[in-house]
């Protein structure tokens, strides 16, 4: 199960990736013609309208104008990679369908409304979002159906092979033990800078006072939620693993330095926190699973996605 901030910052970054639907039309990447094949995915087309769209976006997104020197082999990288994400979105949707895995509309509604009330935002101003950095609620519905899906996959095929044992368990919290505190809340406020933004000169703006973590916040966070980031008391276990590491070096009232939070720029404030109590090794446990189970689990789905492409036919036409 995605914890709060984590299921946030999921979204932040498929906005990063949205293709710029509800904005003037970036400069096309290449001369192509958006009636041709891209690709072919046992027998599934993807277009190079589709491609050129979500290429197109993210340039935009980037600040990376097409004919600007280096552009063409940043063209080329990521005319790559939105091919090769896509036709393992294919190869997935379809391995789902060969296992009978559904995901019902209500089950993709349940979790959108949970990743909007988690947000501490309206869906009107969800919505609203999600339409400023260029996308559409479809696009948004077609990523959580397709999230939901690999985690079923996940659970069928492969998280039953993947064992941990009672002494790793106990080492892990012998050696962590201060960091499993039951009943603990941390009050912080949190900024996901985008590719544009310059996080450097922005952090040095707030320690020297100019400009206050609020502000900064309004100006250059894209992460979901209030717009001065400020998202309250949150209950530690609540939190992944990047926000404990920086929130376990700072004092109250005090922000962190730039760190990295799923591939983005970030800083946060902790205005507050509880201090809670030391958890015993039988409340700690289902957590220090999940930590040490977690990259094994992508290890894993990453080996099983590869046997995955090897088995199918993949015909790339560009």
């Amino acid at each position: 199960m995605k914890t709060f901030i984590s299921r946030a910052l999921l979204l932040a970054c498929f906005c990063l990736s949205l293709p710029l639907s509800g904005r003037a039309a970036a400069p096309e990447p290449r001369a192509i013609e958006v009636n041709k094949i891209a690709a072919v995915v046992n027998g599934e087309i993807i277009t190079l309208h589709e491609v050129r769209r979500i290429v197109g976006g993210r340039l935009a997104q980037q600040g990376i104008a097409p004919n600007s020197p280096g552009a063409a082999a940043r063209i080329d990288s990521m005319v790559r990679d939105v091919i090769q994400n896509i036709t393992d979105e294919i190869l997935l949707r379809q391995e789902a369908e060969r296992l009978e895995i559904q995901v019902s509309d209500s089950e993709v509604e349940n979790e959108l409304r949970k990743i909007v009330q988690q947000g501490q935002t309206s869906m009107e101003e969800f919505q609203a979002k999600i339409a400023s950095q260029g996308g559409t609620m479809e696009d948004v519905r077609k990523h959580i159906r397709n999230n939901i899906l690999s985690q079923r996959i996940i659970s069928i095929m492969i998280a039953r092979k993947v064992m941990v044992s009672q002494e790793e368990i106990n080492a892990y919290y012998e050696a962590h033990k201060n960091e499993f505190i039951a009943d603990r809340s941390v009050d912080i406020s949190l900024i996901v800078f985008g590719p544009a933004a310059n996080a450097e000169d922005v952090a040095a703006k707030i320690r020297r006072g100019e400009l206050s973590f609020e502000e900064a916040a309004k100006t250059y966070s894209i992460a979901p939620g209030p717009e001065n980031g400020r998202l309250g008391f949150i209950p530690w276990n609540d939190l992944n693993d990047a926000l404990r590491t920086e929130i376990s070096m700072l004092r109250d009232e005090q922000a962190s330095d730039i760190f990295l939070l799923d591939m983005n720029k970030a800083m946060l404030y902790l205005h507050s926190s509880t201090h809670g109590r030391p958890m015993t090794l039988e409340e700690a446990t289902p957590e220090i699973e999940r930590i040490l189970r977690t990259p094994l689990l992508e290890t894993r789905f990453d080996e099983y996605t590869q046997q995955l492409r090897a088995r199918a036919v993949i015909d790339i036409r560009i």
